[in-house]
């Protein structure tokens, strides 16, 4: 099973997070993935970041892909979205499976019709608390999971309108879309608003060193002292993770 991971951070905050000595987005892919399948190859794409890019296998020659979070001042229907943007729309067009977290949903939900914008509730850090919809509950990504749950989060901004076509799989009270599927027309996408694939210390780290996300309203920052065991058990918070990389096994031929 070969997985393409798609950065979404620019090279200033790469940099800025390994001189911090926190994980970039794409390592904390790489842990999640290896949780569940440890033999897969998983290779890198950077479309903010010359010196980093190019050295992977070809787009096609993967099986899925997996497009990461990200910590940039802009949002997905921002102009300088534009290069993550056309990195991922032949990964969506190639009918293969695509997962996406925070600015992945974001960018996928946008370059397939629909809208993103900063949550009017505010920056939501630290732990979400989800529930799932019906459709969410017959979803094979969420096979085993409970109706509620939780999960590491830091976002400001949120799908405002679904692209035609999308399922909205779970939801709480500060995001409506915390995860959205689309599977039509060829393509197969499910993102998350959340972070399941993230150490909530980490994010509390990052937090304390430089707080929300510019242009933030208000934020809602939720770092329990004892985590719920769906988000320090990183088995229990990968879970929809490994249903999805089963999920992907299980087509590969």
């Amino acid at each position: 099973m070969r997985i393409l991971i798609v950065e979404g951070n620019t090279e200033a905050l790469m940099t800025r997070n390994e001189q911090a000595g926190r994980p970039l987005a794409w390592q904390t892919w790489e842990t999640a993935i290896r949780l569940h399948a440890p033999d897969a190859t998983i290779e890198v794409t950077f479309p903010y970041s010359d010196e980093r890019d190019g050295k992977h296998a070809p787009i096609e020659d993967f099986d899925a892909y997996v497009l990461t979070g990200s910590g940039v001042s802009w949002n997905a229907m921002d102009e300088r979205a534009v290069p993550f943007l056309r990195r991922i729309e032949p990964m969506l067009a190639s009918g293969k499976p695509v997962l996406g977290a925070c600015w992945g949903l974001q960018t996928a939900a946008v370059a397939l019709g629909g809208k993103v914008g900063a949550n009017p509730k505010g920056s939501e850090v630290g732990v979400a608390r989800l529930e799932l919809t019906s459709a969410g509950m017959s979803h094979p990504v969420f096979a085993g999971s409970p109706r509620s749950f939780a999960s590491p989060t830091w976002h400001r901004d949120h799908v405002t309108q679904l692209p035609d076509g999308a399922v909205v799989l779970a939801h709480s009270p500060i995001s409506p879309v915390q995860a959205m599927a689309f599977q039509t027309g060829g393509v197969d996408f499910t993102g998350f608003q959340y972070h399941p694939e993230a150490e909530l210390e980490d994010f509390r780290k990052g937090f304390e060193a430089n707080g929300a996300q510019p242009d933030s309203v208000d934020v809602i920052a939720d770092f329990p002292d004892e985590p719920p065991a769906d988000v320090a058990n990183p088995m229990l918070r990968t879970l929809a993770v490994g249903n999805w990389l089963r999920l992907v096994k299980s087509g590969v031929r």
